[in-house]
């Protein structure tokens, strides 16, 4: 980034676990793992609720917020 002029304090990070190994964004050690290496930014993939359903997905959402999120 230094080289190319820019600020590497400004580039953030985006990861999906959930992309690559099914359920890995309630997976508290997967989470902490990246935001140990600088990721900023988590997307949670909605099939990891196990269900297309909105109350089922806030359920999930709220879980990774609950388990995970608010441990690091």
């Amino acid at each position: 980034a230094k080289e190319a002029g820019r600020d590497p304090a400004k580039i953030e990070l985006s990861v999906a676990p959930g992309a690559w190994k099914f359920g890995a964004s309630a997976d508290l050690g997967v989470v902490k793992a990246y935001a140990d290496i600088g990721v900023t930014r988590f997307v949670m993939v909605a099939n990891e609720a196990m269900s297309t359903e909105i109350p089922a997905i806030e359920r999930y959402i709220k879980k990774v917020q609950d388990e995970v999120l608010a441990k690091l």
